[in-house]
């Protein structure tokens, strides 16, 4: 790093000395936001005319980075040269799941990513993680969710992570009625099958539930999920 770092003080408008100094800091996390930083300066004002090979190095950078708010300056540059990228809004998304004082900002990023992308299964897995996880916000998330459903009433991913928090919010009725709905679309649903027999069994249903996840245990025998259920 010591030996580019001089190379670029020596010839800074030299693309191919930067690009490998970029390249270089990119390896560690602990120097990839200057990566970033290198790669922006590339494709806006050093080398423009290979931006493309740029945005494509940024977005490698941005898949092996540990999001983090601190990465916030940038995100924001990034933003004015990759409108609507969904590894940045994704590492903006994880980088506000991070950091509790920053809730609000991540179940709207997420939102929007959800929206944005709805067939995509790591994003609905981690909006539901983070749904699920803070007891303080879990009113907020409620509110989310069910104007998301209202969006989108047929999305049965949807329903699932709204029965499973509503359950976390001991609202036991409403949260089985949300897995019933699934469960009528997709009788062998998993989310939905766990999750109402857990919210049967936090309701003192024991019976119920244990029918439930008797029947989830048929049709998925070796799910850990369920055993530990029963």
């Amino acid at each position: 790093n010591d030996v580019c770092r001089a190379l670029t003080e020596s010839y800074p408008q030299d693309p191919e000395l930067w690009n490998a100094y970029a390249e270089n800091l990119s390896w560690k996390d602990t120097t990839r936001q200057q990566a970033m930083e290198i790669y922006y300066n590339l494709a806006t004002s050093v080398d423009p005319a290979h931006q493309d090979t740029y945005i494509h190095q940024l977005e490698q950078v941005l898949e092996w980075h540990v999001p983090s708010v601190a990465y916030m300056p940038t995100y924001q540059k990034l933003q004015t040269l990759m409108t609507n990228n969904k590894n940045l809004q994704l590492g903006m998304a994880r980088a506000y799941a991070n950091s509790p004082e920053h809730h609000e900002d991540a179940v709207s990023s997420y939102q929007k990513l959800t929206e944005l992308y709805p067939g995509d299964e790591t994003i609905k897995g981690e909006w539901a993680a983070l749904n699920s996880g803070n007891a303080e916000n879990r009113g907020e998330s409620l509110k989310t969710l069910a104007a998301m459903i209202e969006k989108s009433p047929e999305d049965t991913s949807l329903r699932t992570q709204y029965g499973r928090l509503l359950s976390y919010d001991r609202q036991y009725g409403k949260s089985v009625k949300q897995f019933n709905w699934v469960l009528a679309k997709d009788p062998k649903n998993r989310e939905a099958l766990i999750g109402k027999g857990h919210a049967l069994l936090w309701a003192n249903k024991l019976h119920a539930a244990k029918d439930v996840l008797t029947d989830a245990r048929e049709i998925y025998p070796g799910d850990v999920e369920v055993l530990m259920a029963l």
